[in-house]
């Protein structure tokens, strides 16, 4: 019985791994792809004047909204190869918020 005891309350002492927070994303056409540093590539599609939704099928469970505030004008010409300007909020499971903005700047992290 002791021995079942200090079983389940080291089990209680284990720590609580967190999803890895995004660390960068990309929003093209009406695809947005989010980016993990272990490696997880998640997929949404989005509206073309943005919108709300949950990752389906992500391992890493996120809700995401984008705000699309302007058409890219290079997009007629290049399609999903360009970003609209746009404000991207990822929230996971544990209620952390991280911001993106698109199109990337060079030399910038898109995290604002």
């Amino acid at each position: 019985m002791r021995i079942a005891c200090a079983f389940l309350l080291s089990l209680l002492a284990l720590p609580v791994v967190a999803a890895p927070v995004p660390d960068r994303i990309w929003l093209g056409g009406e695809r947005l792809t989010v980016y993990f540093p272990n490696g997880v590539i998640c997929r949404a599609d989005v509206g073309l004047t943005g919108g709300a939704g949950r990752m389906e099928g992500c391992p890493h469970a996120a809700d995401w909204r984008v705000m699309v505030r302007k058409r890219n004008y290079l997009e007629p010409l290049l399609g999903a190869a360009v970003s609209p300007y746009a404000l991207v909020t990822i929230t996971d499971a544990q209620g952390r918020v991280t911001r993106f903005r698109t199109p990337p700047t060079l030399g910038r992290d898109q995290r604002h």
